[in-house]
């Protein structure tokens, strides 16, 4: 009997260990996804008298951005600013999300504080380049040149829906003390592959 107990106990880990396993690997894959996603340049100035090919040419050289990633989740509170209305992703169309991701994004709101470190290791092998990662929220003028980057990137932990195929997360993004902001994205996995399908600006400051 007490051998039984064992091992079904031992069974137990077994399973939790290879569930925390999965969650952790889709979590770094949405991150991975959103990271990719995300502009590598600064959208060029409108054209000037008609020369736009030479404006867009002189903005991609002097504009690039580098990002860095907080090694630390952060899960930043904005409750009272979310609505459920969100911006499609693909086509900048803004409605109401259906009852799913709301729940989803109600239960983001109300995570609770953190001390857990991204695992840098898992989340660079998803990644399409070897990241920055750095202990900090913000950047000052020194870390942009030192670390050559431009913003900092901190993420919330993901929530899952219980068949693991919709999640939300929190991204805060920091450049400066003037420009920082927090958005919200709503992913769907679609063939394997995790699809940004809703995001919205809850916090900035410009």
């Amino acid at each position: 009997m007490r051998l039984k107990i064992i091992y079904i106990s031992l069974l137990s880990l077994f399973f939790i260990s290879c569930e925390e396993n999965k969650i952790e690997n889709e979590e770094m894959s949405i991150i991975s996804s959103i990271y990719n996603s995300l502009p590598k340049f600064i959208p060029p100035p409108p054209p000037i008298n008609g020369h736009e090919e030479d404006t867009l040419k002189k903005s991609i050289k002097r504009k690039s951005i580098r990002y860095a990633i907080n090694k630390n989740f952060r899960n930043d509170k904005f409750g009272k600013n979310v609505s459920n209305a969100f911006y499609k992703f693909s086509d900048k169309k803004r409605l109401s999300v259906d009852s799913t991701y709301w729940s989803l994004v109600k239960r983001l709101v109300k995570q609770k504080k953190i001390t857990e470190s991204v695992n840098e290791k898992k989340l660079n092998d998803y990644l399409n380049e070897s990241s920055v990662f750095l202990n900090q929220k913000n950047i000052t003028s020194e870390d942009k040149k030192k670390f050559n980057i431009n913003i900092i990137l901190s993420f919330s932990k993901v929530v899952f829906n219980s068949s693991i195929n919709k999640a939300a997360i929190s991204v805060s993004n920091y450049s400066d003390s003037l420009d920082a902001s927090v958005i919200i994205y709503l992913l769907e996995k679609i063939d394997d592959i995790w699809i940004i399908k809703y995001h919205e600006v809850i916090s900035e400051i410009t």
